[in-house]
């Protein structure tokens, strides 16, 4: 029979260290807490609102594109210069 030795450590490799109870749990946690499902599309549509507004002033003045996702207590807002919600779904703007 042959016999494998391990491979040589360098002498200045540190050793690996061990993933704490403390970290496993609180990942065990976030699980827990995760939905099972994606939300409904009335769900996403009661915290989605999409709309067309203008900025700035005088000849400066553009249409832009404001994007709204509510997500818990937290309101996050975009702006983009990609009207045509084909173009850039309000999904992929959150996304980016």
């Amino acid at each position: 029979m042959e016999s494998t030795t391990p491979a040589p450590v360098p002498a200045d490799a540190k050793p690996k260290k061990r993933s704490s109870v403390r970290h496993t749990r609180a990942i065990q946690r976030d699980r827990q807490h995760r939905p099972t499902s994606a939300p409904t599309a009335e769900a996403v549509a009661e915290r989605l609102q999409d709309r067309v507004v203008w900025v700035g002033q005088g000849a400066t003045r553009q249409r832009v594109r404001l994007i709204e996702i509510q997500s818990g207590g937290t309101v996050y807002r975009y702006l983009t210069n990609a009207l045509n919600p084909v173009d850039l779904p309000s999904a992929y703007a959150a996304a980016l």
